[in-house]
């Protein structure tokens, strides 16, 4: 037996869990003890949990994918053990927290076995990880995986807002560092000076400029403030490095929306609908790669100003628009301040001209807005969620559904009879009285 083993096995000893190859860890409130001890991803549960239930096979399958346990998968069941999610601050079920060296971080993304995996491997290395040699650097770029590179020796402002930048992204993409001698060895001569810093993605590359601040906020406020030129160079590589982390055209889920509005642009969001095995009808099908031909073919014209995506869950748009959206359809969002643009005449054929010359007006406030983050706006974003989540209800289970409605305001119909017949009847005897009295 390897020392990796028997340390396992000891670790299974000490945390009361079940020994296994590939087999989810069963955490005790003694895992507070080795918290710090190694890397660890560690879903929180209860057992009545729908979501937790339904996530369940996958994390099974997460903990077979990363064996052996560079990082080990485990769960804790919160209602056993309550002072471990007390410890970790855990509000709802299921959380997924990945430890290491006495860091946590809250895993907010799609819940897939493929996006876990990647997630988890990438926290397990260091932020930025060291390319030495030119065969390793031509694979990396043959992989076709999104990643940022930068060039040059590490030392100077650059490299130190490269840093700082990574830590903060690391959840999302992977972050690489190379000397110059070694980029030009490995094929790509568009680099000639070092420190520089490169976005690999959608099969090319693009190189940072640092001409000026690239958030949509910055630039529709046109705000300067005095700042040293260090915190420049980390205000600028950062605003860069998060509109360029997306691909060209994303996905975009409940599960990554968050992420997508902090990129600070507009978002062309096509809105179609897959089925449950995520296939999707041909016209919709035809309506997003008109969008993916676009973003490729007019880079250069609209990548600054906006990001591309397709969703194929309805309600998250409709949810945005406070409306029902036809599908396939079109919506522009504005992520600084979730405004939001609908065509005046539904484009039931996504053409070049077409998208331009909506996006145009766009840029040019030629187009009316909606929503937004105001008080009418929200209260009116609550009321169609509130709608729109009773109407789903009443149409998977009516009777569930008025019952849950039926007994608050039963009870509440049953309060209010009491205290205004109370009142009444109070009011008759004190007429009652005063005719007495009269009498």
């Amino acid at each position: 037996m390897d020392w990796l083993s028997l340390a396992l096995s000891l670790l299974c000893v000490v945390c009361n869990i079940p020994s296994g190859i590939g087999k989810v860890l069963e955490l005790s409130d003694r895992f507070l003890e080795v918290q710090n001890e190694g890397a660890w991803f560690v879903m929180f549960y209860a057992p009545w949990c729908g979501h937790c239930k339904k996530l369940e096979p996958i994390w099974n399958q997460v903990s077979q994918s990363l064996y052996p346990p560079v990082v080990r998968v485990a769960q804790v069941d919160c209602t056993r053990f309550p002072n471990v999610a007390s410890e970790f601050k855990v509000k709802g079920f299921p959380t997924l927290i990945f430890m290491k060296n006495g860091e946590t971080f809250h895993y907010k993304g799609e819940r897939t076995r493929e996006t876990l995996v990647d997630y988890a491997e990438r926290m397990a290395l260091p932020p930025i990880q060291v390319i030495g040699d030119s065969n390793t650097m031509k694979n990396k770029i043959n992989s076709q995986q999104k990643f940022f590179l930068y060039v040059g020796d590490n030392a100077g402002p650059t490299w130190e807002a490269f840093n700082v930048t990574a830590y903060e992204f690391q959840p999302y993409i992977y972050f690489y560092s190379v000397s110059l001698p070694v980029l030009l060895s490995s094929g790509i001569e568009t680099v000639d000076h070092a420190p520089s810093v490169m976005v690999f993605k959608d099969g090319t590359h693009y190189i940072y400029k640092n001409e000026k601040p690239v958030a949509l906020e910055n630039r529709l406020e046109g705000e300067e403030s005095e700042t040293s030129p260090a915190q420049t160079e980390l205000s600028n590589l950062r605003d860069w490095i998060n509109h360029e982390r997306f691909p060209n055209v994303v996905e975009i889920s409940n599960g990554n929306f968050h992420q997508v509005m902090k990129i600070k642009k507009y978002i062309v969001l096509v809105v179609t609908e897959v089925d449950k095995v995520g296939r999707m009808p041909k016209p919709m099908r035809d309506y997003k790669d008109a969008i993916e031909r676009f973003a490729e073919t007019y880079h250069s014209i609209y990548h600054d100003n906006f990001l591309f995506g397709w969703t194929g869950s309805p309600e998250l748009a409709n949810s945005i628009a406070m409306t029902t959206l036809p599908v396939p359809s079109l919506i522009v969002i504005n992520a600084t301040n979730y405004l939001h643009h609908i065509p005046e005449k539904h484009m039931e054929i996504l053409t070049p001209e077409s998208l331009a010359d909506f996006l145009n007006r766009i840029l040019q406030n030629d187009i009316e807005a909606y929503g937004g983050m105001g008080v009418m706006a929200r209260a009116k974003r609550m009321y169609y969620e509130g709608t729109t989540t009773l109407a789903g209800m009443w149409y998977g289970n009516p009777v569930l559904t008025s019952v849950i409605i039926g007994l608050p305001l039963g009870f509440l119909s049953l309060i209010c009879y009491s205290m205004w017949c109370a009142d009444i009847m109070d009011a008759s005897e004190d007429d009652q009285n005063v005719r007495e009295k009269e009498d």
